[in-house]
């Protein structure tokens, strides 16, 4: 007869057909469990589920890569002035501007950079405010 093995715990494992499944550490049970469910995925697939295709068919031509328009926000820059904000933007390399909400102006006082009310003609100015330093506006945060 086999000698009965001890838990951590140190209860006694009585000896039968089960108990070398207790003694799987969690990363052999994980491995066996994934194992598994991976097999059972594949079956529930179906014959020549991720086969390659047929024939000598060159695989598809991809289009062209997304190019991305990376902009910098004026906000980390809202305790200063806006011209100072385009300008540290237009020196750290960026060729794109979102414009946050608010600036602080030479008064000191926090002033918006578009306001609810503001004439189409003051998009205009600060579009080619922005241009005039290089920067391509890409997009703009309203308090509205």
């Amino acid at each position: 007869m086999r000698k009965p093995r001890k838990t951590r715990a140190g209860a006694a494992i009585p000896p039968g057909p089960w108990s070398e499944l207790v003694a799987l550490n969690r990363r052999t049970w994980l491995g066996i469990t994934g194992a598994g469910i991976a097999g059972g995925l594949a079956r529930a697939a179906g014959p020549g589920a991720g086969a390659a295709p047929a024939g000598d068919e060159p695989p598809a031509r991809r289009g062209t890569p997304t190019r991305f328009q990376v902009a910098c926000m004026t906000l980390p820059y809202s305790q200063f002035s806006l011209q100072r904000a385009l300008t540290g933007i237009k020196a750290a390399g960026y060729q794109h501007v979102a414009w946050g909400t608010t600036h602080v102006d030479k008064g000191g006082v926090e002033t918006p950079i578009l306001g609810g009310d503001a004439a189409a003609d003051r998009a205009r100015e600060l579009g080619k405010r922005c241009r005039d330093l290089g920067l391509e506006p890409l997009m703009m945060f309203s308090g509205i």
